[in-house]
């Protein structure tokens, strides 16, 4: 490895400071959409949950009593 100190210069600098500043909206436009997409999916998340618990109690309404037993062993290979 190369021990000598590397010597940028003041235009160096600003180049580099010149492409960040062109990179921060593109990267701010990612966020924002990453963050939209974090949100929809968790309302419909949400919403897929609620549907589930629907769904769940309905089915529960309309089988068979399961033993508490066997309703233990199904939620541990579950």
């Amino acid at each position: 490895m190369n021990d000598t100190a590397v010597t940028i210069g003041d235009a160096d600098v600003i180049d580099r400071l010149a492409r960040l500043r062109a990179l921060l909206p593109a990267m701010a436009e990612d966020l924002a959409i990453a963050r939209r997409r974090a949100a929809s999916l968790a309302a419909e998340n949400e919403r897929l949950d609620a549907r589930v618990r629907e769904l769940e109690t309905r089915l529960a309404g309309t089988r068979p009593t399961v033993s508490r037993r066997r309703r233990e062993r199904i939620r541990e290979t579950s």
